[in-house]
């Protein structure tokens, strides 16, 4: 099997691709259940990482440079303030 895309599409694709074999009778219900609890546990993380990136984007002082880029779930993120302009006093 090939490695789902670590993305909202990637999840999907995966979840509508066990509904098929669950229909077909490839798997069973225990294995459709322990995908779809994985899937929830996924979803749960994104929303989180969502809510993290809002709080912070509401300080417009501390991260008005930060922005997101394109989300991917599971991909570590690295969040960091604007580092401060040069002021050499001149």
């Amino acid at each position: 099997m090939a490695k789902a895309a670590r993305t909202a599409a990637g999840l999907r694709e995966v979840l509508f691709d066990q509904i098929d074999r669950l229909r077909s009778g490839e798997i069973e219900p225990d294995e459709a259940k322990a995908t779809a609890t994985l899937a929830k546990e996924i979803v749960n993380l994104t929303r989180l990482e969502i809510e993290v990136h809002r709080e912070m984007n509401k300080d417009d002082a501390l991260l008005d440079d930060f922005t997101t880029g394109e989300l991917h779930l599971g991909k570590r993120t690295r969040l960091e303030a604007p580092k401060p302009e040069n002021d050499s006093g001149d």
